[in-house]
């Protein structure tokens, strides 16, 4: 088996799966690991081979007592409201 090509441009991939050419991630495989937040409201990951970082939210919803659940939401840790 060959190495993997990019279906757009046909070039080579790199270790992560992204075309080397123009930048494609169709076939992206990182190898995500986490990394100190930066952000208390975001899990932060980088991949060990290519250094890409990515931010997962994670935020802490609590809602008003006596309101229900779901409605009215607000992050215990930044404040950011649904």
């Amino acid at each position: 088996m060959g190495s993997l090509r990019c279906k757009l441009s046909g070039c080579d991939l790199d270790d992560c799966g992204i075309c080397r050419r123009c930048g494609s991630e169709e076939k992206a495989a990182h190898d995500w690991s986490e990394v100190e937040r930066e952000r208390p409201c975001f899990r932060l990951k980088r991949c060990t081979r290519c250094e890409k970082t990515t931010e997962i939210p994670d935020h802490d919803w609590v809602s008003k007592p006596g309101v229900v659940d779901a409605i009215d939401l607000t992050c215990s840790r930044c404040g950011f409201k649904l």
